[in-house]
């Protein structure tokens, strides 16, 4: 069964990563699809074993992972069409045989996706940004120069924590001005990148639901203000029938990428096992 789920996922994984670097979404069909197999999958296993428990956790996965999708997508931190992967995903990732085994996989799932995107986030940035260096270090200047004041605030904060390790001799205080001699510098890099790399005119005719427009427009006596939830589809048609001029969109980083590595990292843990996992050793239910 773990390894059908395993095979499963990893090639909608993939179909998934395809389509948004193409054309910067993940399309309906790959999600709803990849649940309706995989439950699909789980029920028919647990007919035939006799052995309930598998479909009741793909259930369960489903249901969290719907919960912590929308926790993200509002909070911003996916997009729609991840936020829809992760709930797919969510039917496939508790493929362990005990509540304490899927509750496991849940938590090293999530912190490989997140730790896992924050590094390939980084890492995507870096590439383009090496792939437009003449324009990002223009820009990188130009926002050192207008966040100056909260530059030198934060630099002025590192070093009186700086000084508070010398006088205490605390190493936390290190740590402490090391973070936040970092913030403003990945803030300004952040900011560089998205006015070099992720900000292009777009002709109309190749916008797609859930684009981020940057300013708003006009079109007769309507006007289309920017959200973060993206262009509907409604606008979207619009906008295609009655606007003629290129519109400006931010595109963010693809993420898709995070799920396959949570989705490896899940599998690998499962596969080495568990016995030098605290957790695993003093869980109730086992």
């Amino acid at each position: 069964m773990i390894w059908f789920l395993f095979v499963l996922a990893l090639i909608y994984v993939v179909i998934a990563i395809i389509q948004d670097f193409k054309t910067t979404e993940i399309s309906n069909w790959t999600n709803f699809s990849l649940v309706i197999f995989a439950l699909a999958y789980r029920l028919f296993y647990s007919i035939f074993s006799g052995n309930y428990e598998v479909i009741l956790f793909g259930i369960i996965g489903f249901i969290l992972f719907f919960i912590l999708a929308y926790v993200f997508y509002y909070a911003r931190i996916f997009a729609g069409g991840d936020a829809k992967l992760m709930i797919a995903l969510g039917a496939v990732v508790l493929f362990g045989a005990s509540v304490c085994e899927n509750t496991l996989l849940l938590f090293v799932f999530l912190i490989a996706l997140l730790a896992g995107g924050a590094f390939y986030s980084l890492a995507y940035t870096f590439v383009i940004a090496f792939v437009k260096r003449k324009e990002f270090a223009k820009e990188f200047k130009k926002q050192v120069k207008v966040n100056k004041k909260i530059f030198l605030i934060f630099i002025s904060i590192a070093v009186a924590l700086f000084v508070l390790m010398i006088i205490f001799n605390e190493i936390l205080f290190s740590l402490f001005s090391v973070v936040i001699l970092i913030f403003p510098i990945l803030l300004i890099y952040t900011k560089a990148v998205e006015n070099t790399c992720m900000i292009k005119s777009v002709d109309v005719r190749f916008l797609t639901v859930g684009d981020w427009m940057v300013n708003p427009i006009k079109i007769g006596k309507r006007i289309i203000k920017p959200h973060w939830e993206g262009i509907t589809e409604e606008q979207l048609k619009f906008i295609q029938k009655h606007y003629k001029k290129k519109v400006v969109v931010k595109y963010g980083v693809p993420f898709s990428p995070a799920f396959l590595i949570a989705l490896l990292v899940t599998i690998a843990i499962k596969v080495l096992g568990y016995s030098y996992w605290s957790f695993w050793q003093s869980c109730p239910f086992f």
